[in-house]
């Protein structure tokens, strides 16, 4: 069981041209993260509290207009320092629009000062995931709250240095706005095929402008995504979102700024100015490298526990199409 402690998950303390929404995959896969997108800043807040509203039995921690499903027979337990333990997991959906699924066993403690208003705690599943790691925080965050939940179950891996392919981040954002039906959207990729696990969530995105893919009818859903389109997607779905990321530094540019594609530029400066991506250390941002999984989980616990988007996600994307 990874480090055998139990963690507080991170956010209570993570070729295409022009005008696509991104590049085509490729670049090198890097070997070991550095700096800013590779060191920890200040663990990010979670959130939620929750439970049917206007249930009279519900956890004192789970204010009205948030929801907790849990399995039939895996009602949560309610601890006396107001937490709740889930035996049998369950998710926790936000009146702003977002769903977490939340793992066995893991216990919900609610904090108002937490931008998601409460943070998880769990034990390390993984076994190449040491509290020593610079992305451990990031990475058990995005467990704990079920938007990646590794590469291997046995031995449980999360492999940190590998690779993410397009396909995985977009079905991510798809779960964390619920899974909300696609039934009446169109696919508009032929390299798509419907039995794909993927394929709900590219058809979502596509239909909020979030995704364009490369051109000519082709979104490469199983290429590995690259640091540049990993943040042109992100903005893409901030975008429809609705959301105004915060600016907390100015932009400096970085010793391979002539290597990001024009239709990246904008994401990456406003995702650096808000403090979600840094670089790879060295004035290096390596826009055309593969984003790793540690970097993939950082970003999105960095974006997620935003105070922008934390309190004013609007939810207008689950209903499968921006309104």
């Amino acid at each position: 069981m990874g480090s055998g402690s139990r963690s507080r998950d991170a956010s209570g303390s993570g070729s295409g041209g022009g005008g696509s929404d991104d590049t085509g995959a490729g670049g090198t896969t890097p070997t070991e993260p550095q700096t800013s997108d590779s060191e920890p800043e200040e663990p990010a807040a979670e959130e939620v509290k929750d439970e049917p509203a206007g249930d009279d039995d519900k956890p004192a921690g789970l204010d009205d207009g948030f929801t907790l499903e849990t399995p039939d027979g895996q009602d949560p337990v309610e601890n006396d320092d107001g937490s709740v333990t889930l035996p049998g997991g369950g998710i926790i959906i936000l009146d702003n629009g977002m769903s977490f699924n939340i793992p066995e066993q893991a216990t919900v403690i609610f904090d108002s000062d937490t931008p998601l208003g409460f943070y998880i705690a769990i034990d390390n599943p993984f076994e190449d995931v040491q509290e020593t790691d610079w992305f451990y925080n990031y990475v058990m965050f995005a467990y704990s709250h079920g938007l990646i939940i590794g590469t291997n179950t046995n031995p449980m891996l999360f492999s940190p240095n590998s690779t993410t392919t397009r396909g995985m981040i977009v079905t991510i954002l798809y779960r964390l706005e619920g899974s909300p039906d696609v039934n009446n959207l169109d696919n508009p990729f032929g390299d798509v095929a419907g039995d794909e696990y993927y394929a709900d969530a590219v058809k979502w995105a596509a239909s909020n402008g979030i995704v364009s893919g490369y051109g000519g009818g082709l979104y490469g859903a199983q290429d590995n995504i690259t640091r540049e389109q990993l943040a042109v997607i992100l903005n893409n779905y901030a975008k429809c979102a609705g959301l105004k990321l915060p600016e907390t530094q100015a932009y400096t540019s970085f010793n391979d700024d002539a290597y990001i594609a024009d239709y990246a530029k904008e994401a990456i400066e406003k995702f650096f100015k808000s403090g979600i991506i840094a670089g790879r250390g060295s004035g290096i941002f390596d826009p055309k490298g593969n984003a790793t999984g540690a970097e993939v989980a950082a970003m999105l616990m960095r974006f997620i526990t935003s105070p922008t988007y934390a309190t004013l996600r609007g939810g207008g994307l689950a209903e499968g199409k921006v309104s």
